[in-house]
């Protein structure tokens, strides 16, 4: 009962990411991955991490990538994932 009043406050998941993972890339990443297929914009996952697209870029560069470069990551990472489960054809 508890957890599904967290699971209904669209907040508490974007709060829980910020706790719980530690760096940029891999926030962004979750962010992305959880939704591959959806059109991101870094307004987006800024939003999506309770953060100004201005700061997240900022963080971004502190680690020395991009949000494009993350996207662009996370999708090939994905497509190969697609091609080991299910061969290429």
């Amino acid at each position: 009962a508890l957890l599904s009043v967290f699971l209904e406050d669209t907040q508490f998941i974007p709060l829980l990411l910020n706790v719980l993972q530690p760096n940029m890339r891999t926030r962004v990443c979750t962010v992305i991955n959880n939704n591959i297929a959806h059109e991101w914009t870094l307004a987006r996952i800024a939003s999506e991490l309770l953060m100004s697209p201005s700061l997240l870029k900022k963080k971004l560069r502190e680690e020395g990538t991009s949000y494009s470069q993350l996207l662009t990551e996370c999708r090939m990472q994905r497509a190969l994932q697609l091609i080991v489960i299910y061969g290429v054809s």
